[in-house]
């Protein structure tokens, strides 16, 4: 049995053992440092101190600045890269074809003649960054002034492609109006066939066999294949003609035009 004074020793003990542990734990570093060198003042070392957390936060501050000027330029690269691709591509054909592609935005990012009828009323004309509008009314003021679109019978063909059903619908109605105005300002009439179309390999390859635009080679295919008195052997008669004369085979013959295509008279 233990008595009082017992348990005080041990205690004293227990002490002296965990003072002796936390000393071991604790280095000794007067030993190391050199008395014989001038030590900073305290003041001194608050002033390097000081100094050392301002250069830290320059630091800081221009690794801010760094990546808010990288973030802007991903930023500007991903707008310039959005608005450089291509979003839709329209087709107009009367026998001149013609394709504008244009951005998300409907700016022309290209102005392409697809025939020899089509460079000439693309002559001198730059369309690159102008408004889609804008581009479809020089394009059919170009058509008049050659004399394709004139005072007698006229058809245009308009084609539009986009991976949205929904905004090539949209694109489509405000290309057939813009060219509507344009034919009331030229004091010009035309039927306008419309067509929003997807992109088919066996398609490609009819313009590529018949040197026709893309738009016209789906119009026709669509023709043909609506009307049971045409077949695949009549795209050779079709093929050359230009849209006004392929509207007079369709009024004389009283062929179908619907599925894709649309038909609109400007009176």
């Amino acid at each position: 049995m233990f008595h009082k004074t017992d348990r005080q020793l041990n205690r004293e003990q227990i002490k002296a053992h965990l003072k002796s542990a936390v000393m071991d734990l604790t280095p000794n570093v007067l030993d190391k440092i050199d008395l014989s060198v001038p030590q900073m003042a305290a003041e001194e070392l608050h002033e390097e101190a000081g100094r050392a957390v301002s250069s830290i936060t320059v630091m800081r501050k221009r690794m801010r600045v760094v990546a808010a000027l990288a973030a802007v330029a991903v930023a500007g690269g991903t707008y310039t890269y959005r608005n450089g691709k291509v979003d839709s591509v329209i087709g107009i054909d009367v026998n001149p074809s013609v394709e504008l592609s244009v951005n998300r935005k409907n700016r022309v990012l290209e102005a392409e003649p697809l025939n020899e009828d089509a460079k000439a009323i693309m002559e001198d004309m730059n369309l690159k960054g102008v408004d889609l509008n804008v581009a479809v009314n020089a394009v059919i003021g170009s058509m008049v002034t050659h004399g394709y679109l004139d005072d007698l019978d006229n058809a245009i063909l308009v084609t539009v492609s986009n991976d949205s059903v929904s905004k090539a619908s949209a694109l489509r109605s405000s290309v057939v109006n813009d060219i509507q105005s344009s034919l009331e300002e030229n004091q010009v009439k035309a039927v306008v066939y419309d067509q929003q179309v997807i992109e088919e390999d066996h398609v490609k390859a009819l313009a590529d066999d018949y040197g026709i635009s893309y738009g016209k080679a789906y119009f026709l295919k669509e023709l043909i294949d609506q009307n049971p008195a045409l077949t695949m052997e009549d795209m050779e008669k079709l093929a050359p003609l230009t849209m006004e004369e392929i509207a007079k085979e369709i009024t004389e013959r009283s062929y179908a035009v619907g599925g894709h295509a649309g038909v609109s008279e400007d009176m």
